[in-house]
């Protein structure tokens, strides 16, 4: 029957006492547990209430499955009790169908076969105990004397909270428990334990649901209607899970107050810590804290399984302390490791490793040292590089970005690498043994910079690369290499370039000007190859001992000197070749001439090649007056009227001394002559080979420019062909030409009469005109005129 939640019974003295005044006292009573259960706890297992497992006579891998006797209440305060094990009946899987892609664990990945199935308890009660006969009213409903409390399981995942719960009442309204204080306070909280305590319970409606998860079982459906399904062992993970989802009874506490010294939170199945304390909390195992853990005023310790700290006090605290410079109270956290500083404590950070060993990756010691990645620093900071590449530090940007980092080892190479993260590595590379690199990682000297940009020391610059490379003030080549950049337009430029641009070494000063700021002169130039150097090629003057120099090169007091040369000062200005008054002369000193268009030794040459002798070579010499020469006193005179040129041998008088005379008229009819007692001999070009070889004739005495060609031959059967030297056709005029022949007579043979042909192509015929002899030997002699030179004039005027 039901009974008012609110009202106790109560009874008195005679009294008639029905059946509804003893069900009320007991109802009460219930609500009242009930109540409390749930003022002061949350719903869910108290103890026990386990599933295990043993080996099913079925064999096959199968297990039967045991809930293990426990206590528990649900929402509605009504408590669930296991007094024995209770053998979990498979009839409730049988509406699991196999499905391979969960059930078989080389598809499904898991590592046991079946199903993990939720099991879940509930509450279940049923009227016992009627009445014995002869004692049951006409109205048989309700009419038992006991009600047997029970249980029901129910599987699955029932992730909707109805399947999971009915309804609670409260007010009059019927809500689900989480929204227990909502419903009258949209504002108040989500009551998440499930514990309402002041809910009018259902003591008329024994089977309101309430279930409570107690954890998984693994079951493997059969594959056809001809097997049965059965449990398997569950996996450690399944395990894990099932522990997950069990929900356990909870106090519901503003405060908890020591009985004694101490409040004890303790695994259950745990004995009691031996060893005491004065804490007046005593955690005995691990502890998870959600959100903040704040510390008032105190200090976190850490010591042994003793609770002793073995003379080495490890502790964290906020502290307070005066600034001995400032006077300033500073406020700072505190970690101390120990009393002692040898070095022999410290305090580490690092992971497990796979081998769930700790491995240090950050410690610092007592005596002030701090190791990243090493426990044996050096320094006061150790760094040992982690990784292939040795990675030691990371530098950040304001974003978090990695902006720089150093390592030990790139490529293979090891050394200090001071890397732009994500750009470039090897903006600085320390080389072992001291070697220091910008831009590369194999610097081959103390200093080696391998950037196009170089070096910059103010205004003064050093830039390039392979090709092209410069010391300049104010100008430096672009990142390219390819062009000049002129940092300040307000001033001039000057560079010294060192490289072989050009494919030769060269050394080159260069500078701008007050006008162009920006465009190049070369001022001085030395070719490496060859040692040529050029200085003031474009424009400006050399000064020697004066700053203020008027000529390409000028000297001020003192000599040129070369080798045992020199250009003096003796006289107002002389030139000494090969020695001087001081020193003795040395090999045959000589000035050449070069002239224009010409790439030759000398064009002509002035040489000392004999103890008192200056001879001069050149085809030419030319002297606007008399040139005379000493010794044999021979004299070079000027053009007379006839324009012949004498040289006079032996004196000056004119049609006595003349030795040689030159006419020149122009174009072809040039001549030379000689006086009584010379032989004209000459050379001339080969006019076939004109560059290479000469033709040495001597003239005969003629009124013409004529060649001669003579030799000997033999007629062949009445007949000879003379072929002449294979130039003669270019040399000589068709005309004019003339063949004489001679008979030879050696023997008693008869003697023929010859006769010549032409000439012509180079060549001519002999015949015997009387044939008195085939075989007749002879000479010839051919002449002809020159066709190089114009006709000779036979008479000249002196």
């Amino acid at each position: 029957m039901s009974v008012d939640q609110d009202e106790r019974p109560s009874f008195y003295q005679g009294q008639y006492l029905g059946p509804e005044d003893l069900t009320a006292a007991v109802d009460y009573g219930r609500i009242q547990f009930a109540r409390h259960a749930l003022g002061a706890h949350t719903p869910g297992i108290a103890i026990g209430l386990q599933m295990i497992e043993k080996a099913s006579p079925a064999g096959n891998g199968a297990v039967d499955v045991f809930l293990e006797p426990g206590y528990a209440w649900d929402g509605f305060g009504r408590a669930i009790v296991v007094l024995s094990p209770y053998k979990i009946p498979t009839s409730l899987f049988q509406n699991i169908l196999y499905d391979a892609s969960i059930d078989d664990p080389t598809k499904s990945g898991d590592s046991a076969a079946g199903h993990a199935v939720k099991i879940w308890l509930q509450y279940n009660e049923s009227a016992n105990t009627p009445p014995a006969a002869g004692f049951a009213t006409c109205d048989a409903s309700g009419q038992t004397s006991r009600v047997q409390e029970t249980f029901s399981l129910q599987i699955g995942e029932l992730t909707n909270a109805t399947d999971q719960r009915d309804p609670i009442s409260i007010g009059g309204q019927t809500v689900d428990a989480t929204n227990a204080l909502t419903i009258f306070d949209p504002a108040a909280a989500t009551l998440y334990d499930l514990s309402v305590p002041q809910q009018t319970l259902p003591e008329d409606a024994p089977d309101s649901l309430w279930l409570i998860p107690v954890g998984y079982v693994r079951w493997l459906p059969p594959q056809t209607s001809a097997q049965t399904g059965a449990f398997q062992q569950r996996s450690p993970g399944d395990l894990a899970k099932g522990e997950a989802s069990r929900q356990y009874i909870g106090v519901v506490a503003a405060a908890i107050e020591a009985a004694g010294q101490n409040v004890q939170v303790k695994l259950r199945g745990q004995p009691f810590s031996s060893i005491a304390s004065n804490d007046l909390l005593w955690v005995e195992g691990s502890m998870r804290v959600e959100a903040n853990l704040s510390l008032f005023n105190g200090s976190l310790l850490f010591l042994n399984q003793a609770g002793q700290d073995d003379g080495v006090p490890l502790l964290l605290q906020r502290a307070r302390q005066i600034d001995p410079l400032t006077l300033q109270t500073l406020t700072n956290l505190q970690i101390e490791i120990g009393k002692a500083n040898l070095g022999n404590n410290s305090l580490s950070v690092g992971p497990l490793d796979a081998s769930a060993k700790f491995a240090p990756v950050f410690t610092v010691f007592d005596n002030g040292k701090a190791g990243v990645g090493t426990i044996k620093p050096r320094n006061t900071l150790g760094v040992r590089g982690s990784g292939a590449t040795e990675e030691l530090i990371s530098f950040e940007d304001a974003t978090g970005k990695t902006a720089w980092h150093l390592n030990q080892k790139t490529g293979g190479i090891s050394g200090l690498n001071i890397a732009e993260t994500g750009v470039a590595d090897f903006r600085l590379f320390f080389q072992p043994g001291g070697n220091i690199g910008v831009g590369t990682q194999t610097p081959t000297s103390r200093l080696h910079i391998d950037d196009i940009l170089g070096i910059r020391q103010k205004y003064l610059y050093l830039s390039g690369d392979q090709g092209w490379s410069s010391l300049t003030y104010n100008a430096h080549h672009d990142a390219a290499n390819q062009n000049w950049v002129f940092p300040d337009p307000a001033h001039t430029a000057v560079t010294i370039e060192m490289d072989d641009s050009t494919g030769t070494p060269r050394f080159e000063v260069w500078s701008t000007t007050l006008a162009a700021k920006s465009s190049w002169i070369q001022r001085l130039a030395v070719n490496g190859n060859s040692g040529d150097v050029y200085l003031a090629h474009h424009g400006g003057n050399v000064g020697i001992g004066t700053t203020t120099p008027t000529a390409k090169l000028s000297v001020v007091g003192g000599n040129i000197t070369w080798a045992n040369s020199q250009l003096a000062m003796d006289q107002g200005g002389s030139i000494e070749l090969g020695g001087d008054n001081a020193t003795p002369g040395s090999g045959t000193p000589y000035i050449d001439f070069h002239f224009n268009g010409l790439t030759q030794d000398f064009n002509t040459r002035i040489i000392n090649d004999a103890n008192g002798q200056l001879q001069i070579i050149a085809p030419t010499v030319k002297v606007s007056n008399v040139l005379a020469v000493g010794g044999s006193r021979t004299y070079l005179l000027g053009l007379d009227g006839a324009n012949i040129h004498w040289i006079m041998a032996g004196g000056t008088q004119e049609n006595v001394n003349n030795a040689l005379g030159l006419v020149f008229n122009g174009g072809g009819s040039n001549f030379f002559h000689t006086g009584p007692g010379w032989v004209k001999g000459f050379l001339i070009d080969h006019p076939l080979d004109p560059d290479k070889s000469y033709l040495a004739h001597a003239t005969l005495e003629g009124p013409e420019a004529a060649v001669f060609y003579r030799g000997e031959g033999r007629l062949t059967n009445g007949k000879a062909t003379i072929r002449l030297p294979d130039f003669f056709e270019a040399l000589v005029r068709e005309e004019d030409r003339t063949v004489l022949l001679t008979p030879l007579s050696d023997d008693d043979n008869p003697v023929s009469h010859l006769a010549a042909s032409s000439i012509r192509k180079g060549a001519f015929s002999v015949i015997g005109t009387d044939k008195k002899n085939l075989s007749q030997k002879f000479f010839w002699e051919v002449k002809a005129v020159r066709s190089d030179v114009a006709p000779l004039v036979l008479v000249n005027k002196k």
